[in-house]
């Protein structure tokens, strides 16, 4: 499956197509996204909205009302090459609450279709989101040598409280 780019930077992104990633994942949550792309398996704190985005007409809300429960959104999942850096790129609102309150994580796979539980707590990046304006989580990372793929995971840590927005997730 080879979903194609809305990058406005797309030289950047051509730089690092197929170094990694053996296909590209690009979701702007616009219609025909949700449900084929993402699992939101956190009971509606994570759903498709048309209140922000940053192209298009929609975007992921997550809503994270108390600090008892996190949001979970998984992207599908892509072949990797092991080694090969991959670049990863999320836009974030954040419209109220803890400005760090988001995980973003790269769950590697192995063979057998599960979790690399080191090496994927080890990807987790806090972009720090701006109150009212969409800013740009941009990093690389080489999946281990036993990965075989990778998804993107959204996660809000189970003390943040925090109403914020995803857009155009980027894996290549």
């Amino acid at each position: 499956m080879r979903v194609s780019l809305l990058l406005p930077c797309v030289g950047l992104l051509a730089a690092f197509c197929g170094a990694g990633a053996t296909q590209d994942f690009t979701s702007s949550f616009e219609t025909a996204d949700p449900p084929t792309a993402w699992s939101l398996a956190d009971n509606g704190l994570s759903t498709p909205s048309d209140a922000q985005a940053h192209t298009g007409k929609r975007s992921l809300k997550i809503v994270d009302p108390d600090d008892k429960a996190g949001s979970n959104a998984r992207s599908a999942r892509i072949e990797v090459e092991p080694g090969k850096e991959c670049l990863v790129s999320v836009w974030t609102f954040l419209e109220t609450g803890d400005p760090q309150g988001l995980g973003v994580y790269l769950d590697f796979l192995g063979a057998d279709g599960k979790r690399i539980e080191d090496a994927s707590e080890r990807s987790q990046h806090r972009p720090i989101m701006a109150q009212g304006k969409w800013t740009r989580l941009l990093f690389t990372i080489a999946p281990p040598a036993e990965a075989k793929q990778m998804a993107v995971w959204l996660h809000t840590f189970s003390l943040a409280v925090v109403t914020c927005y995803v857009d155009d997730v980027e894996l290549a």
